[in-house]
């Protein structure tokens, strides 16, 4: 239970989802943004951003590698391969 790095975000993060090497970080928390952080967990470089058009608050993986992120208007999924 040690805190081994930290990656700095876009305000309010909320859920996490791993898929294909990447982490999603949803950010739609408190209506704040229609993004998700997408972090390298083989480099823990600064994340890049992907604009999903909504307010996700919570990200899933599944099996196939898809992401989904759950908005309250529509489920957007992406394919986490390739973000």
């Amino acid at each position: 239970n040690t805190v081994t790095s930290t990656i700095s975000v876009a305000r309010q993060p909320e859920g996490i989802a791993v898929a294909a090497g990447r982490a999603y970080v949803a950010l739609g928390g408190f209506d704040e943004r229609d993004e998700l952080a997408v972090v390298d967990l083989a480099t823990l470089a600064a994340p890049t951003y992907v604009d999903i058009g909504c307010l996700a608050r919570l990200v899933f993986a599944d099996r196939q590698g898809e992401v989904w992120a759950v908005c309250r208007e529509a489920v957007v999924v992406l394919d986490g391969a390739t973000g």
